[in-house]
């Protein structure tokens, strides 16, 4: 597939078949936003598996905020919730890394209430359908998902915190916000 800067695009792939193709075909500067399509189970299958993933490309913007470093290697552009329903939050946030990524790494979203967890998040980039080998200087992705609270949410005592860490050691990515090292708690989200 050719990309014509500032073109809009969507590849549609089936999540069991080779995907190497992707990276390819995705301009090195976009904004990728990853959709897991209708889940379907089958006679064998514990869990509804995905039958489609639809990976949306838009032009990146030129200059995107930073709200957070991670380590040497995670921005964090965008950040934002949308309570659900009570018990239910709905996260949607825009990473970018400064220089290709060897490990695995995974993004976290805690909500405390104190120094007591209420819920919790923690995903692959991409919802794991973009492998971090892929993710470049300049690709920006988008990821939305859904956490379960313990108890209903309240912005007045809840706290939410952002971060990444790396999945194979658990050590979290120190945190920096405009070079200065704040430590490796996570980026607060203030309520809405």
């Amino acid at each position: 597939l050719p990309f014509i800067p500032g073109d809009n695009f969507a590849v549609y792939v089936w999540p069991f078949a080779p995907q190497e193709f992707l990276h390819r075909t995705i301009p090195p500067t976009a904004t990728l936003t990853i959709e897991v399509g209708s889940l379907a189970r089958g006679d064998l299958d514990a869990t509804p598996l995905p039958f489609v993933v639809r990976y949306q490309v838009q032009p990146a913007p030129a200059n995107p905020p930073i709200l957070a470093q991670f380590g040497d290697l995670v921005v964090l552009h965008e950040a934002g919730y949308t309570v659900v329903d009570p018990q239910h939050l709905q996260f949607d946030l825009t990473w970018g890394v400064t220089a290709p990524i060897s490990q695995q790494l995974k993004l976290f979203v805690h909500i405390l209430e104190g120094e007591t967890f209420i819920g919790q998040g923690d995903i692959l980039p991409g919802q794991g359908y973009w492998s971090n080998q892929w993710w470049s200087p300049g690709l920006l992705l988008e990821d939305r998902f859904v956490v379960t609270l313990q108890e209903p949410f309240d912005a007045t005592k809840h706290t939410l915190f952002i971060g990444v860490y790396d999945a194979e050691t658990l050590e979290r990515l120190p945190m920096r916000i405009e070079n200065t090292l704040i430590g490796n708690e996570g980026w607060q989200l203030h309520p809405n």
